[in-house]
Order: structure tokens, then C-alpha cells, then sequence
């Protein structure tokens, strides 16, 4: 696999974008079906490779599909669940995706009375805040 080396200033002038970022990329597929890409995830201390997968979504309705600290993909219609990492808001209409929503992040952080228990982070930048 080539790599591509990202520098931290490129960064800084938004030169990249977490759209350029493969890990857990959504890509519609066919029908009613979500392929949610590869990629690595970092939670506290261990960092797990998860496979490409596939998710099922719901029709005529805005689907939330999401992963677990341990890269486990999957979707539901009532909104982004507690303790998962958002991937994409989908929305779906006579049997196929019409929208793509990208909800993927560069940094996860805990609010100022909430830390992060289980911080988590895509590419190679990670942060954990909190009191």
C-alpha cells in the first residue's frame, strides 16, 4: 500500500480534508446499501484495523451510520448514539441513497464537565480534553 506523506502545514492551510481521508469513508453502493471503508481507530491505548463493511439502511428516511470504539459499523433512524463515532447522515428515498452526508471528524473531544473515557480519532492526529 503507497502512502502519502501529509505534512502539518498542509494541514493548517487546508490543503487536506477529512473527505481525503480513507478511513471509514462512506461510499454508497447499490440500493439501499452503505459500504463504510477500512481504516483504524484508536481507543485510550488500543488501536484496532477494521475491514471495509457493509451496512443495510432503512428507505425513505435519514439513516445515522456510526461505529463502535472497536470499528463495528452500523446504522440506525433516530440519531447519532452516545459513545459511537458519527460516519455519515444518509438519506434514502425510493429505494436508493439520494444523499451523502460526510459527519466524520479530525479530532474527538470530551466537553469542559464531560471528558472523553474513550477517546477516538481517524488519520493521525488525536486529542483528549477535559476536567
Amino acid at each position: 500500500m503507497a502512502r502519502t506523506e501529509v505534512r502539518s502545514g498542509q494541514i493548517r492551510d487546508l490543503d487536506v480534508l477529512i473527505d481525503d481521508l480513507r478511513d471509514f469513508g462512506p461510499l454508497a453502493a447499490s440500493g439501499l446499501n452503505l459500504t463504510v471503508k477500512a481504516g483504524r481507530i484508536r481507543d485510550d491505548n488500543v488501536i484496532t484495523n477494521a475491514s471495509s463493511q457493509n451496512v443495510v439502511l432503512t428507505n425513505n428516511t435519514t439513516n445515522f451510520v456510526e461505529i463502535t470504539s472497536v470499528g463495528v459499523a452500523s446504522t440506525n433512524t433516530s440519531g447519532f448514539t452516545s459513545g459511537r463515532i458519527p460516519i455519515a447522515e444518509v438519506v434514502t428515498s425510493g429505494g436508493s441513497i439520494s444523499s451523502v452526508t460526510d459527519k466524520r471528524v479530525w479530532i474527538n473531544t470530551g466537553t469542559s464537565d464531560t471528558p472523553v473515557a474513550a477517546p477516538a480519532s481517524f488519520g493521525r492526529l488525536f486529542l483528549t480534553m477535559g476536567g
